[in-house]
């Protein structure tokens, strides 16, 4: 951010003409105001003389209260004008994902239903990169998300190991047991999370780019090794067995995944939601505040 002695004066001219320089090619009174509204007073002031100049004119023309970047304008005219290098760094360090979820409340509309005569290119490109970024987001989180909830960390597989070890030849299918065992209904309920155990692994070993079977995926953790799987019949069987000395390359460490999916958990940044951005702009400073 700039740190600037006292307040810079500017203008309507200066701010347009820089968003323009941003890849801003239609910009309409919210975004401008929004925009305005953005920069602080502390560095910046807007000029009480401030009118249009006939170059402004020369690159952009007026669609109603739109400001328009001619199609056929001169470009090296357009950067050569207006040059304010703190307040083109000011501009480049918004965060106009904000800005423009603001006119989606503003205007009725929702992200996947965006009107391009009331948004330019670039607002929709931004748009479409923040639902990029929250599907991400929300698919990796529902991954992770689904090991919390199973407690796959340590507690689900030991239970595992410990209750596979029980079963005759150390193996044991999903529906025998849920339907046809006496068992607890502790052990059944763990025992029905079997399938997302084996999609968790199967999902892992698919975005690090390890082969997977899911038929047959073989598991080591501390110094146990499983197989679970499906086995595919008249119906689809879930199923986990214990191994003995089965160390090999495509055994999937169950220590890595969790670090894996835990580091993510860590570090990934989810987007701003609508509603935070809508909640977050409330307390922007109306224009006449400035």
């Amino acid at each position: 951010m700039l740190t600037i002695e006292g307040r810079e004066k500017i203008t309507t001219e200066q701010i347009l003409t820089n968003l323009f320089k941003l890849g801003f090619d239609r910009i309409d009174p919210v975004l401008y105001t929004y925009v305005l509204a953005s920069l602080k007073p502390i560095n910046f002031e807007l000029s009480k003389v401030d009118t249009i100049s006939n170059e402004f004119k020369e690159y952009v023309v007026m669609d109603g209260p739109i400001y328009v970047l001619k199609k056929d304008m001169n470009h090296d005219l357009l950067y050569r004008a207006n040059n304010n290098e703190n307040l083109y760094n000011y501009l480049e360090d918004l965060d106009y994902a904000k800005i423009i979820y603001k006119k989606l409340e503003i205007y009725g509309l929702d992200d996947f239903d965006v009107d391009p005569n009331r948004f330019c290119e670039k607002e929709i490109n931004i748009i479409k990169e923040c639902n990029e970024r929250i599907n991400a987001f929300n698919k990796m989180d529902k991954k992770y998300r689904e090991i919390e909830e199973m407690k796959l960390h340590t507690d689900y597989i030991n239970w595992l190991i410990d209750f596979t070890k029980k079963q005759n030849s150390e193996r044991f299918y999903d529906i025998n047991c849920v339907y046809y065992s006496d068992i607890s209904e502790e052990d059944k309920e763990n025992v029905k999370k079997l399938c997302n155990f084996i999609r968790a692994i199967g999902d892992y070993a698919n975005d690090t780019g390890l082969p997977v079977d899911y038929e047959s995926i073989k598991v080591k953790y501390k110094d146990i090794f499983l197989e679970v799987g499906e086995f595919h019949g008249q119906g689809t069987l879930d199923y986990a067995k214990i191994l003995h000395g089965e160390d090999s390359d495509e055994v999937i460490d169950y220590e890595k995944l969790v670090n894996y999916y835990s580091r993510i958990a860590s570090n990934i940044c989810p987007p701003p939601t609508f509603k935070e951005c809508s909640k977050k702009l409330k307390n922007i400073p109306n224009k006449e505040d400035i």
